[in-house]
Formats: structure tokens, C-alpha cells, sequence
């Protein structure tokens, strides 16, 4: 039984149907053809779906950080895709630093793996909880937010399908480490980790490209799985300079920059 979140698309949501959906549901069917499993799906508010697999109420999250706290009551899988987090602001805040964040308004969702870090990095903000990403947005521009958190991928999903152009990625977490999705099993079932593992150490080298190509085509930044390891050091820099402008020469065709659709691919840069 998949407790699913029904609104963390393109990973996970409830679609017109009122059917699970996404990336992650992709996943599971890949993996269910390879293992035999059965998945029942269901979708609701995460910080419900989070509970009931803590809970043993049901089986398992497709689309999970794994932190401390929820390792002493969940068991994960390998990881298979690894995800920016960033801070989003309106287009016509004025900030400039993630020191400008304080005393401001951040619109997160409950049980969100990064909440206690950012209560630790800037004391003074105030939580408005929502339960989705489009809530957090809808909070951020009626002015009942001033930034939101979440991950890069998912809201830039969100306002290209709605075509928002008055929020913006601001930066990311100072030091962030990389945040890798896991499938995360009740704890009982440790058995049940070592076949997905193993599924997914098989879809690999072939099945998970295509499910990654389907649901991130215009997002190359989330597709990366395995990162090249820096040094405190070079984090910092580029933490402090994450953003570069590259020249060209206007005669040379640069066909590194196509992308699956036939668009050149404008993404930021970013340290995670």
C-alpha cells in the first residue's frame, strides 16, 4: 500500500482523475514489473502520508529525503534521483541575501525535511504552514508569504503550467548537502528494501532514463543522480557565486544546449 502526496508534482500528485500519478508512480510500476510487487495507491496531504507509513498503516512513500529523525521509524531504499531545494521569492522583493530572509515569512510545507535547518539558519522567520506546493504559492502572491521553500523542480513545474512569471528562484540553503529521493519503507519490512534495490539497481542501466526524460525533459538540473564530490571549500564559493554568465562565439552552433524538446535549455546553475 503507496501513501502517495497528492500534490508534489512531477514526482507525485493526484491527477484529473483522482488517481495517483507522477514520476514516482512510474517508478513503482517499472519496478512491479521487474519484481512481481502489487502497489495499491492512495494520495493525500503528506504530512498524513508521512504518518500512516510511520503509523504501519501503509507500506511505503516513493518520494522521500531521508533525515535522522525519520530513519528511526522508516527504512529506505538506494537513492535514485538527487534534487535542488531552493528558496523562492516574488520578482519584486527586495533581497539580496539569505541574511535578508530574516524576520520574513516563509510559506513550507508541514514535516518538510529542511524545516529545522532553516529554524536554525535564520531564527526569526516566521512558518506559515501550508499542505502543497501550489498552496505555498497561492500564499506567496497574496502577499501571505513573503518566500516559499521547496524543490526546484516542483515548483518550476507548477508556474510553467500556470505560466507564472511573478515568483523567481532566490538561493538555496547556505552549505546545502545534495537531497536525494528514496523510497522509504515501513520499518518492519526490511526485506521489501532489498528487492526494490535491487529493482532499482536494474532500471539503472535499463528503464529509469525514460521515466526521467518523460517527467523532467525541461529540468536537466533535477536528472543528475551521482554528483562529483567538493570540498567545503568549493561548496562555499559556490555558494557565494552560483550564478555565470557564459560567452559565445555567434557563428558556432552550439548543440550541446538542445534538449530533448528541440528548445535550447535555459536553467540556472546552481551549487547542489
Amino acid at each position: 500500500n503507496v501513501a502517495g502526496d497528492y500534490a508534489w508534482a512531477p514526482f507525485e500528485f493526484s491527477n484529473e482523475q483522482g488517481l495517483h500519478d507522477g514520476l514516482g508512480h512510474d517508478l513503482l510500476l517499472a519496478i512491479a514489473k521487474l519484481t512481481g510487487l502489487q502497489f495499491h495507491f492512495s494520495t493525500n496531504v503528506w504530512e498524513t502520508s508521512l504518518a500512516e507509513v510511520e503509523n504501519k498503516e501503509k507500506d511505503l512513500l516513493v518520494a522521500t529525503f531521508k533525515t535522522k529523525e525519520r530513519e528511526q521509524n522508516l527504512l529506505f531504499s538506494n537513492a535514485y534521483i538527487s534534487l535542488l531545494n531552493y528558496f523562492f521569492i516574488r520578482t519584486d522583493s527586495r533581497v539580496n541575501t539569505i541574511d535578508d530572509l530574516s524576520g520574513k515569512r516563509i510559506a513550507i510545507i508541514r514535516d518538510s525535511a529542511k524545516e529545522d535547518e532553516i529554524k536554525r539558519l535564520l531564527p526569526n522567520i516566521t512558518m506559515v504552514y501550508v499542505e502543497s506546493p501550489e498552496e505555498a504559492i497561492t500564499t506567496l502572491l497574496e502577499n501571505d508569504a513573503d518566500i516559499l521553500y521547496d524543490s526546484h523542480a516542483v515548483i518550476n513545474y507548477i508556474l510553467n503550467a500556470k505560466n507564472i512569471t511573478s515568483i523567481k528562484a532566490f538561493k538555496t540553503l547556505p552549505n546545502s548537502p545534495i537531497n536525494s529521493l528514496h523510497i522509504a519503507v515501513r520499518n518492519d519490512y526490511s526485506q521489501l528494501v532489498s528487492i526494490l534495490n535491487k529493482a532499482l539497481l536494474s532500471l539503472e542501466t535499463n528503464g529509469l532514463q525514460p521515466i526521467l526524460d518523460k517527467w523532467l525533459v525541461d529540468y536537466s538540473l533535477e536528472r543528475v543522480k551521482r554528483v562529483v564530490p567538493l570540498t567545503p571549500g568549493e561548496k562555499a564559493w559556490l555558494n557565494q557565486n552560483n550564478k555565470f554568465t557564459i560567452v559565445f562565439r555567434m557563428t558556432v552552433k552550439i548543440y550541446i544546449f538542445k534538449s530533448k524538446v528541440n528548445k535550447y535549455a535555459q536553467q540556472p546553475f546552481s551549487s547542489r
